[in-house]
């Protein structure tokens, strides 16, 4: 019987990535709809104007609504997407 080789056990390196809100802005300058829309393009976990809605009206009314949390780059890119958006959709990152 031949002897089982003994695989050493390999230990998966866990970094903590630091996570980042990416927050809307409030802006009495928004219409709803085009804001919504951009949301959904942009933001992978908003899938439908429902949940849109719900983070436009709650900016509107709190002045800010945190849309997703993800890693730096993530946020920042998300961030810079919105910005750009047609209409431009106001955003900031902050740390979790």
């Amino acid at each position: 019987p031949s002897a089982a080789i003994a695989k050493p056990k390999r230990k998966a390196i866990v970094e903590e990535v630091p996570l980042y809100k990416v927050i809307l802005l409030g802006d009495e300058e928004y219409e709803c709809d085009p804001v919504c829309d951009v949301l959904q393009t942009v933001i992978p976990d908003i899938d439908n104007f429902k949940q849109a809605k719900e983070k436009y009206d709650e900016a509107e009314s709190t002045g800010k609504s945190m849309l997703i949390v993800v890693p730096k780059e993530h946020a920042e890119a998300y961030v810079e997407q919105l910005i750009r958006a047609e209409p431009m959709v106001y955003a900031e990152i902050e740390e979790e």
